[in-house]
């Protein structure tokens, strides 16, 4: 009788360590189980914090290069109005400069083109090559005149040239020469004029 109690009681703490055993495991269990998951919802919070912030990042990126094309856009309509503007200055200035080979003025534009012109040359014998229309003003009177004025021998070649008005001016064998027409010089001055119209036109803009 003794002996079976005894069992009894062997059997009884056997259960009793088997049962602190597994609640020790279960315990354990849900500690790790929740530790697996605060771990899980941290990633899951950083790496959404992680894409929120990069999104932010690409979303700025996106704005800048927004931004900066529409800047460049109205830069480019502002210079392209701007270059137009300017053409169209040009156009009304050669229209002008059209007109000056009509005006009473112009014999003396003329001389005074030629004689530039001449000047740059340096040399005792020239020719003058100029317009058709511009045969009559230049006459053997105007041309000795010019020649004692100049302080050489100045000219008419019998080629005529195209243009709106001025004169090439050469050494008679024709090796060097010195182009003053209205066109030419007004190619010469193009930048320049370019600039001055510019400053006209957009004077505090």
């Amino acid at each position: 009788m003794a002996e079976q109690t005894s069992a009894v009681k062997i059997i009884e703490k056997i259960e009793e360590d088997a049962g602190k055993e597994a609640d020790a495991v279960l315990k354990e269990a849900r500690n790790r189980a929740e530790e697996i998951i605060k771990e899980a919802r941290s990633r899951a919070k950083n790496e959404e914090e992680e894409i929120l912030q990069k999104g932010g990042r690409e979303a700025e990126l996106v704005k800048q290069r927004i931004i900066a094309d529409a800047r460049l856009r109205a830069r480019k309509r502002k210079l392209d109005v701007k270059e137009a503007a300017i053409q169209a200055a040009f156009s009304e200035a050669e229209k002008e400069i059209q007109k000056v080979g009509t005006t009473a003025k112009y014999p003396s534009i003329l001389k005074r083109m030629i004689k530039e012109a001449a000047a740059s040359i340096g040399s005792d014998n020239i020719e003058i090559v100029a317009r058709e229309a511009d045969r009559k003003i230049l006459t053997r009177d105007f041309l000795k005149a010019l020649s004692k004025e100049f302080g050489a021998n100045i000219l008419l070649a019998p080629q005529t040239i195209k243009t709106r008005g001025g004169a090439i001016v050469r050494i008679k064998d024709g090796k060097i020469e010195a182009d003053n027409t209205f066109e030419t010089r007004m190619s010469r001055m193009r930048d320049s004029l370019r600039s001055h119209i510019a400053k006209i036109l957009f004077r505090g803009v």
